[in-house]
């Protein structure tokens, strides 16, 4: 297809993406067309894969990490070349998500009462079991949990809630097919992820107007939450302080209103129009911030620079 087409620009995304295409481009003369993107910790790949991509990742001519911390990796650990390696955080179609955000979903009022919303894979790295154990701390009695999804883990997970004796609060949907409109009306969106390359769930979220709590583990929720700034950033696996965390905003209206207008702020840099012209760009530089990065600083201005 690449002898064929002759394309100016080659983009792999993600690993399955990246190998045959640099193989490929090396093949055909056009690695000087290439970009490969990094969407997730590279921390936490096999360790072969990492030794192969100290190797070769370097021969394409650009390099994309999805957050900062991903890009910090890349060159301080994996050396790749600073001047070829940036940073353009994942886009939202937030015309999109607005939109899907307020349909009448009719599962929706299956659900009495208030509830706090989580969404992924039932794998290690999001780590529900750890959420139901932080929801089972909490003081508050009246929230239901509602998780989204599915995946190996789920039956693991249902026995957890049955074991916490949290099940008849902890609601598992399955996957939905507009989960914005879950978001938009839950009192908070929780992420109890072990890592992360950026947590596409949580800029998602913010987009809906749904306040975050998240661990702040590597990589991507400090940057997506302004460094808690717009959301509330937990210690990494600290689940009391996660469960405290929690109760705290359930019971701050105004903490929970002033949360759903910076996230939505923020979440406007993120914005598709904003995001996919740095694709385009011909060379890239050592940047690691993206084109809303003069909002996040505005936002930290605005609230102090306080952590959430």
């Amino acid at each position: 297809m690449i002898r064929k087409t002759n394309p100016d620009l080659l983009i792999g995304f993600m690993e399955t993406a990246n190998m045959p295409l640099l193989f490929a481009a090396l093949a055909t003369g056009h690695a000087s067309r290439l970009t490969l993107s990094v969407h997730n910790n590279p921390a936490r790949f096999h360790w072969i894969f990492r030794v192969f991509m100290r190797l070769a990742y370097a021969r394409a001519e650009r390099i994309v990490a999805v957050s900062a911390g991903v890009r910090d990796y890349l060159v301080d650990q994996l050396g790749m070349p600073a001047g070829r390696v940036a940073t353009i955080h994942n886009p939202l179609d937030l015309a999109e998500i607005v939109a899907q955000a307020a349909e009448d979903v009719p599962e929706l009022h299956e659900i009495s009462g208030k509830y706090v919303f989580a969404a992924g894979r039932f794998v290690p790295q999001k780590d529900f079991p750890r959420m139901l154990r932080i929801f089972s701390r909490l003081a508050d009695q009246e929230h239901t949990l509602v998780v989204a999804g599915d995946g190996p883990g789920r039956a693991e997970c249902e026995a957890l809630a049955r074991e916490l004796g949290i099940a008849n609060r902890v609601r598992f949907v399955g996957r939905v097919a507009n989960p914005f409109a879950w978001m938009a009306r839950a009192e908070a969106f929780l992420l109890t992820s072990r890592f992360e390359g950026w947590g596409n769930v949580l800029a998602e979220a913010m987009a809906c107007g749904c306040p975050v709590v998240t661990f702040d583990c590597d990589y991507g929720p400090a940057e997506i939450t302004a460094n808690g700034t717009c959301g509330v950033l937990v210690p990494p696996g600290d689940e009391t302080a996660f469960a405290e965390a929690l109760d705290q905003i359930l019971r701050d209206g105004p903490r929970r209103r002033r949360l759903r207008d910076l996230g939505r702020e923020q979440a406007k840099s993120l914005d598709v129009r904003v995001i996919a012209p740095r694709w385009l760009e011909p060379t890239l530089s050592d940047r690691t911030m993206d084109a809303g990065s003069s909002k996040l600083t505005r936002l930290s201005r605005l609230e102090g620079g306080a952590h959430g």
